[in-house]
Formats: C-alpha cells, structure tokens, sequence
C-alpha cells in the first residue's frame, strides 16, 4: 500500500470551550470501549460510539422488542467475520441530536458482546452521529457535546478524506507521512499496517500477543511517536 493503513483506538477532540447546544452527555466505558446514553424510538438504553460504522446497528431481540419492522437481507463484515444482516428503520435522539428513521443494520450483536464488552450490547452507534452534529468529545472528562457549526475553535484543524467507508486524518509516524483511520470503536492500542512497519523496521523480533478480537496473532512494533497534522 502508498498509504500506510492505520486504526487509531481512540482520538480526543478538543476545542476551545464555545457554549454547547443542550446537555452534556456522559460517556462510560465498557471492555474498553465507549459507551453513551441514546434513545431509540423513545425506549432508552446504551450503545456503543464508533465513529468507523458506516451504519448504526441493533440487534434483532432488541428491534423485535421495539416493533420495528425488520426486511431485506445483507451480509455484514466486523471484527468477528461476516454474518447475516437486516435492515429497519429507527429514530434515535443522543442528547439534543435526533436522528429521525434512520436505516440501521439488524446484526446478532451476541458475539460483541461476549468476545470484546462481557456485558450485553444492543445498540451501535455508528457514523449518523458525527455526520448530524459537530462534536466535542473529552474522553479523558468522559463527556460528549454538541457545539454549533459555527462557533469558533481553538486547536489545530485537519483535513479528513475516506479511507474505505471511515474517515482518516492524516499523521506522521517516524517521520513518515501516512493515514490515520479515526475509530472510536476499536478499545485496542494503535494498530500499525505489517507493510508499514516492516518498511519502517518497526518490528519488535520475537513479540508476539493474541489478537484482542480472538481471531490471530499480531506482531508488536515500537515507535518514538506519532504526530496529528503534516506540519
């Protein structure tokens, strides 16, 4: 690959502190991952926040729950493999954001939940969410707010292109310029490409550790940094 690949576990987004438009929401975190407060088509539950979700998802004994109306059939590729999916049409309100009959994928959430949280997940909240609003989002402060468009902000402003369905930023690693998958969904370190890192020599020899997914094994790599931007 030109480019290396990158997942980037998770981002803290700052910004000067300009008034947010309605409440603050409160984030939790659960096998390492962020969870928040939503309501979907009125009946209030958590979901996970992955920004690297094309589409929202709901798993079917909770669409069954609610009544949607559950059609079609696809096939959906996670970290899991790819299993059947469906699709309904949902609204969901986060804080002062709502976002009205949405299409959300109908995907058995079972093994999200067992493998990577340990608790039930019946909701994920993908890409919607970030495409409505602008976002303030502390993750240290555990806290997620709206802002307006068009207040000003202090911090450094970088450009985001789509790298296969997310959004990437761009970063320098080793002084090397590459892409940076922004994915608040992924509750692991950074992830580095293997290309990449061999070209870079990266490779720590002999360290080798399970898959946090359960699927492979994975190679460590150590780095001096990495820096946001192409200053």
């Amino acid at each position: 690959m030109n480019r290396a690949a990158w997942a980037l576990g998770m981002i803290l987004l700052t910004s000067a502190a300009p008034a947010a438009q309605g409440p603050t929401v409160f984030l939790s975190v659960r096998g390492n991952r962020l969870f928040l407060p939503v309501a979907v088509d009125g009946y209030r539950t958590e979901a996970i926040l992955d920004s690297a979700a094309e589409s929202s998802l709901i798993d079917p004994s909770f669409a069954h729950e609610l009544g949607v109306h559950v059609s079609g059939q696809a096939i959906a590729r996670g970290s899991g493999g790819q299993q059947d999916a469906q699709f309904a049409q949902a609204s969901v309100r986060v804080g002062p954001v709502e976002l009205k009959d949405i299409t959300v994928g109908v995907v058995d959430l079972a093994d999200v939940s067992h493998r990577l949280i340990g608790s039930t997940v019946r909701f994920v909240l993908g890409r919607e969410l970030f495409d409505a609003a602008r976002l303030r989002i502390d993750i240290e402060g555990r806290s997620l707010e709206v802002l307006s468009r068009s207040a000003p902000v202090a911090g450094v402003s970088l450009p985001l292109a789509e790298h296969d369905g997310i959004e990437s930023m761009p970063v320098r690693v080793e002084g090397m310029a590459a892409a940076a998958d922004v994915d608040l969904g992924n509750g692991n370190d950074i992830l580095i490409g293997k290309a990449f890192a061999v070209r870079k020599g990266l490779l720590t020899p002999g360290a080798h550790r399970r898959h946090a997914k359960g699927r492979r094994h994975r190679r460590s790599a150590r780095t001096r940094g990495v820096t946001r931007g192409f200053a």
